[in-house]
This record gives C-alpha cells, sequence and structure tokens, in this order.
C-alpha cells in the first residue's frame, strides 16, 4: 500500500512538471491574401480547429491574424498549414 501511495505522488509530481512546460505564445500572421469580408470567418475556422489554439483575433485592414495558442498542443508550422488547407498564403509577421 505504501508503494501505491509513492507511485501515485510520483505521478502526479510528473504531470504536474509537464503541465507547467507548457506555455502561451502569440503569433501574428501576414494574410496578404484576406481580401473580403468572409475571409476573416473563414480564418477563424482553420486556425481555432487546431487544439491547443485559445483565441483567433482576425484584422482585415491590416491583412493579419494574431493566434494565442499554447505549444505543447500546435505549432506555428500546423497554423500555415491550416491556412494554406483553407486557401490562404500567409507567413509569420511576428511571434514571442
Amino acid at each position: 500500500m505504501r508503494l501505491l501511495h509513492i507511485f501515485v505522488i510520483l505521478v502526479s509530481g510528473l504531470s504536474w512538471t509537464t503541465c507547467s512546460l507548457a506555455a502561451e505564445h502569440n503569433v501574428t500572421l501576414d494574410v496578404s491574401t484576406m481580401m473580403c469580408g468572409a475571409d476573416p470567418h473563414n480564418i477563424k475556422n482553420a486556425l481555432s480547429s487546431l487544439a491547443g489554439v485559445s483565441k483567433v483575433e482576425i484584422y482585415l485592414q491590416q491583412k493579419t491574424a494574431v493566434v494565442t495558442f499554447d505549444d505543447q498542443k500546435s505549432t506555428v508550422d500546423q497554423m500555415l498549414s491550416a491556412m494554406a488547407g483553407a486557401g490562404y498564403a500567409s507567413l509569420v509577421k511576428s511571434q514571442n
């Protein structure tokens, strides 16, 4: 029984450590092909469908998308692929 308690404590500690390593990041994508009023909705849907994406802000006038995401669940490359799959060319403008 004591061994089981030690095991549970160790596993709990590992889970907590793994969670603490995840961090939210922001990336701004330049979406030069965003032209009309329907594009922000389509882009938001494409990016929001990715695991780990918690927020997507679209700026039609500036032709940018700002994405807040968990770097343990998604990557910028996955975002660029999702954008391409939705028919939008995009580049990383800035990232933190």
